[in-house]
């Protein structure tokens, strides 16, 4: 008797179990960041679920969410660090499908060496990316240079011998040539390089983990000399209408000068660094898809996560196939020609810099000859504090309203009295 009551009881806990189960996996599952409608819809048919999935909006950081009553099944990365969600064991481990591999192994390398932080020890995956992006901080542009009364200098290395160069190029007559050519015409150029400045100390700071002060000795005289050179650079060449000839140095397009007179690949690029001693970094943004540790939807990941190889194809908002987007993909994508044709014919020939090269498309795939790569969210450093106080600031300083001293003491200042408020 006593034996068959065991039996019974282990056979209610056991319905109970499996009832809470199915309970459980019946929940639709809730997500936290910017998932795509299209991935959103496949995933509701793979999960056999009867109402389709929604981004739903949250007032609430995806930190404090992964620790609430109802935390998301599935979350995306973008500007976090993902060492420190990897550390507090948010992001639950899967086994990638072969396509998924094969879709990462298509990548450049400096975009598969910034990815290492999503693998385990033991080969799986704790996060799948879904956009990956190389952000430099400038270029220089070789036909022009060698044409240039600069030819018999070396191109800059990294943001003080910017500075030098400047320097030069503002005491050199330099008839035919311009700095740069601001297609954007901004109201702040010069605010526009001293962000550059501001980037760079970021970002070489976030990069090895140390506390970001802009009131120190190393820094202040750098601004100092930066916002003079740059208001020198402004009166001389204030916007694009007076930019004339060939530029020196160009932002990030695809292979043309912003002005469209000169080509360059990644072989010619500054990387985010202050000095020449110190690492040059390639910042790479990244976007990851996780699966939340506890989640009972965490055993269908690979599953899921396998939907983002599918849409790598997805043509842009006209229906026309967005070569841009496979910049960092897979360049056995690219259809140089085809992607020309179509902003020849969406734009006209006025706009040659968003025209691309193919060897400005291969040279992608070399670029950890020139870079170490990192991810660093450089805006982090805003986050929590009153940015337009900070904008501000740096708009008053580029604009010599107040003194690099000013500004450090001051930005300092609003960071520290962000800290202590949280």
């Amino acid at each position: 008797m006593k034996r068959m009551l065991c039996i019974l009881l282990a056979a209610a806990m056991l319905v109970t179990a499996c009832t809470s189960g199915c309970a459980e996996n019946s929940r639709t599952p809730e997500t936290y960041g910017d998932f795509s409608e299209e991935i959103l819809r496949d995933w509701t048919e793979i999960l056999g679920l009867g109402e389709e999935l929604k981004e739903e909006a949250k007032d609430i950081s995806l930190r404090e969410s992964l620790h609430s009553d109802n935390p998301p099944d599935f979350f995306k990365l973008c500007d976090e660090n993902l060492t420190d969600y990897l550390t507090e064991e948010f992001c639950a481990p899967f086994t990638p499908s072969d396509r998924m591999l094969e879709d990462i192994g298509n990548m450049p390398p400096i975009i598969q060496q910034a990815l290492k932080d999503i693998y385990t020890g033991d080969g799986r995956m704790y996060a799948y990316p879904k956009g990956v992006e190389l952000q430099p901080m400038l270029f220089w542009v070789p036909e022009a240079w060698k044409a240039s009364p600069f030819r018999d200098m070396a191109p800059p290395t990294c943001f003080s011998e910017l500075l030098d160069f400047l320097e030069t190029y503002l005491d050199t007559p330099h008839d035919g040539f311009c700095f740069y050519f601001d297609l954007q015409d901004h109201i702040n150029p010069r605010g526009e390089w001293i962000h550059l400045l501001i980037q760079c100390w970021i970002i070489q700071h976030r990069y090895h983990r140390q506390d970001i002060q802009f009131n120190t000795p190393e820094f202040v005289p750098l601004l100092d000399r930066a916002v003079e050179l740059f208001n020198r650079l402004y009166r001389e060449e204030p916007n694009s209408n007076k930019q004339k000839g060939r530029q020196l140095f160009t932002n990030y397009y695809f292979g043309y000068t912003t002005n469209g007179k000169d080509q360059y690949t990644w072989a010619n690029v500054i990387p985010w660094r202050i000095t020449p001693d110190q690492p040059p970094l390639m910042n790479v943004w990244v976007s990851l898809y996780c699966a939340r540790n506890g989640s009972p939807y965490s055993d269908r990941a690979a599953e899921l996560f396998e939907c983002i190889v599918d849409h790598r194809h997805d043509p842009d908002y006209d229906g026309k196939m967005n070569y841009i987007f496979f910049l960092e993909l897979n360049k056995d994508w690219i259809d140089v020609s085809a992607h020309n044709k179509q902003i020849e014919k969406k734009y006209g020939s006025k706009w040659k810099c968003w025209h691309m090269t193919q060897e400005y498309v291969d040279s992608i795939w070399e670029t950890e000859k020139y870079c170490v790569p990192c991810t660093v969210y450089e805006d982090e450093y805003l986050d929590g504090l009153p940015r337009e106080a900070f904008l501000k600031l740096l708009a008053a300083c580029s604009k010599q309203e107040i003194s690099a001293a000013d500004f450090a003491a001051k930005a300092d200042s609003i960071h520290l009295q962000s800290d202590e408020s949280l």
